[in-house]
């Protein structure tokens, strides 16, 4: 795989600034380090031949233009090769992608309402937001996490935990995300080893503040709904806590399902099931429970930085492959 890049869209100084207050305006320090670790990667590809390449990668930050509401299509047209190959973009963020959904907002404020018309098939996504709706060249990738997560091998006392917002006032009342969590969180009120909500209510219950952190690594079931976007950092910083990842969200496809058997580290539950949720967790044998959590500690690195984007690659490399055979 050989790959041309534009550098200038992350290495010239005034775009590297305001891709940084970009960042900094909406809380997107994460993606952008994801774009600076994308550009690096690549790097170990690098031709300067856009004759010989096979990808042009193009390190613009999209999610920042999402979410200042701006259409950066003056920006894609100074790709001086978008006719000789695939340009590959790092869509992190969870609206601008290939179809709307019922999770991407019609809210003004928030981030760009209309899809690209620049965005077709010239263009591989490497995409966050792992649905069907992608197109075939797109790769989709799981979240990873820029910060050191060290476990903290606590007891699991809990049997599962939800730690956040249960509900968010834009997205639409019967999402998840709102009367489902509430009453859920409802119905297993005064259960001590069940702990639903936000971290003011988590410290009520415990009389005392607890970490995000802390509540993962003492939790042996983490619930994992959709947000504002499908996919969520909270399922992987489960899996490096050691604690299973219960995923909630019937749009979302799990990445690399090439590559990883995800029955070996998480529970899917249907969203139409999601008040039995802890129910069907109680019912599931203990040795399929030993047996996750058992997975989950042995392949631990395969949920790093390096090996998704590794993954990443290979499942790049494998579309180039199956490109060429079908021409």
């Amino acid at each position: 795989m050989k790959v041309f890049i534009y550098h200038q869209f992350i290495a010239n100084p005034a775009i590297a600034e305001h891709n940084e207050r970009l960042a900094a305006a909406n809380r997107l320090g994460q993606h952008l380090q994801y774009l600076r670790d994308v550009h690096a990667w690549f790097r170990g590809f690098e031709t300067t031949d856009p004759d010989e390449a096979d990808l042009f990668f193009v390190p613009l930050f999209l999610a920042g233009w999402q979410f200042a509401n701006h259409d950066p299509a003056d920006f894609i047209a100074m790709c001086a090769h978008l006719g000789r190959g695939r340009h590959v973009l790092l869509s992190s963020g969870d609206v601008g992608q290939r179809a709307e959904s019922r999770h991407e907002l019609k809210h003004a404020g928030r981030a760009y309402e209309k899809k690209y018309a620049w965005l077709d098939d010239r263009f591989i996504l490497l995409a966050l937001e792992s649905t069907p709706l992608l197109h075939a060249q797109d790769v989709a990738f799981l979240p990873y996490a820029i910060r050191d997560i060290v476990p903290l091998n606590l007891p699991r006392d809990l049997f599962a935990s939800f730690m956040g917002a249960l509900s968010y006032t834009l997205l639409p009342p019967e999402h998840i995300r709102g009367h489902v969590m509430l009453r859920l969180q409802a119905r297993h009120a005064g259960d001590a080893r069940v702990m639903l909500g936000t971290p003011q209510q988590a410290a009520a219950a415990q009389g005392r503040p607890l970490g995000y952190d802390e509540v993962m690594a003492r939790s042996v079931f983490t619930l994992c709904p959709a947000g504002y976007g499908r996919w969520s950092f909270r399922f992987i910083e489960a899996l490096l806590h050691g604690s299973i990842p219960v995923l909630l969200c019937d749009d979302y496809v799990l990445p690399f399902a090439g590559q990883i058997r995800w029955d070996d580290y998480c529970i899917v539950v249907p969203e139409r099931d999601a008040l039995a949720t802890v129910d069907l967790l109680r019912a599931l044998p203990v040795e399929r429970v030993t047996a996750l959590q058992a997975n989950i500690l042995r392949d631990r690195a395969r949920f790093l930085r390096p090996a998704v984007l590794a993954a990443i690659g290979q499942e790049l490399e494998h579309r180039l492959e199956h490109e060429a055979v079908a021409a």
